[in-house]
């Protein structure tokens, strides 16, 4: 009896050790893809098999560069960062599967390289597809014998597509971004009949100044309201597309034909970021009785920025801010009765 319980004791040791030593070498350092302080992160190189690269740099604690020119999606940074922060390896690729394993990722994994603070980056390592079941994500750090299974706790997926390297997915997607002090003018030019309800709206401190865009359409006698005014120019504060279409062969027809409208802002720093709207989808141009004359049935534009990119925009993010001239004009009185002039397209 004695010998049984000797003996499985020593087997209970045995595996006790084995396991300590697999857990060793999972957690070595040249098996190690994650970075436990991402604010220690100041550039990161991605770069697929296909010759597509993607360099983020940090520029202050909240703000990152792509391709030095742009600005980066602070969402698609703040992921990146966590998914280094928090990936874990799994398990490593048994024998069997090594070949195989390998080849995919010599021919489709994404070379990632993370530097902090120097000009050598601190890790280099390739991600792959993932597993069978999605549950994890084949990578390789350089220098390792062999590749890994990565995942992260508590998630379930494929970690590959966090490590973009198609410029346009790392642009920032902002069009807009002025809080109401840093607002100087704001002006809607609608086409063709619509053209009546175009403004601008000029504003010097607490003061706002609203007149037509055409010198054709007659300017309205009555009191602004402060207040129709303010709710305009603060939807402003933060307002984004949905992508870029840049490779949209679209594009070309597209900017042939009159856009639904077109939106400017100039801020206190002088700098105007224009915007034309093409609709996807038809709308409508008459009054349905709704009070909305003009209001788009269509979910998405075109939109054609600054005369140089080309994107795409969703309705119900951008109708906040197709206000029509008459409503900045609208009577307290009217106000309490319920009896509106037409708002917003």
């Amino acid at each position: 009896m004695k010998k049984i319980i000797l003996a499985a004791l020593l087997f209970c040791a045995l595996i006790a050790t084995q396991c300590k030593k697999k857990e060793s070498t999972m957690q070595g350092e040249d098996n190690d893809f994650r970075v436990s302080d991402s604010k220690s992160i100041s550039k990161i190189f991605l770069a697929d098999r296909q010759g597509q690269t993607a360099t983020l740099e940090r520029k202050s604690d909240d703000t990152w560069t792509v391709n030095e020119h742009y600005k980066a999606r602070p969402d698609a940074i703040a992921l990146l960062l966590k998914t280094l922060r928090e990936v874990r390896v799994r398990y490593s690729v048994v024998e069997a599967a090594k070949p195989q394993v390998d080849k995919m990722l010599a021919t489709q994994g994404i070379k990632v390289e993370v530097y902090e603070g120097s000009s050598t980056p601190s890790k280099i390592f390739y991600v792959g597809t993932g597993t069978a079941d999605q549950l994890g994500t084949y990578m390789y750090m350089e220098g390792a014998e062999k590749a890994y299974v990565t995942h992260i706790a508590n998630w379930e997926g494929v970690l590959a597509p966090r490590f973009l390297t198609n410029l346009d997915d790392w642009r920032d997607r902002t069009l807009f971004a002025a809080p109401l002090e840093k607002i100087k003018e704001a002006s809607v030019e609608y086409s063709g009949s619509q053209s009546i309800y175009s403004f601008t709206c000029k504003v010097n401190g607490s003061n706002y100044e609203l007149k037509p865009f055409l010198a054709s359409t007659p300017a309205i006698q009555k009191p602004l309201v402060t207040g129709q005014v303010k709710s305009f120019l603060t939807a402003f504060e933060n307002v984004g597309a949905e992508g870029w279409e840049t490779y949209n062969e679209k594009k070309d027809s597209v900017l042939h034909t009159s856009p639904f409208c077109t939106v400017s802002l100039t801020t206190t720093d002088n700098k105007t970021r224009s915007v034309s709207f093409y609709p996807i989808a038809g709308r409508l141009t008459d009054d349905t009785g709704s009070g909305l004359v003009g209001h788009a049935s269509i979910e998405r534009y075109y939109l054609w920025v600054d005369k140089t990119d080309f994107m795409l925009g969703q309705h119900n993010v951008f109708k906040r801010i197709f206000w029509a001239y008459p409503a900045f004009f609208e009577a307290p009185k009217q106000q309490a009765e319920g009896k509106t002039v037409p708002r917003k397209y």
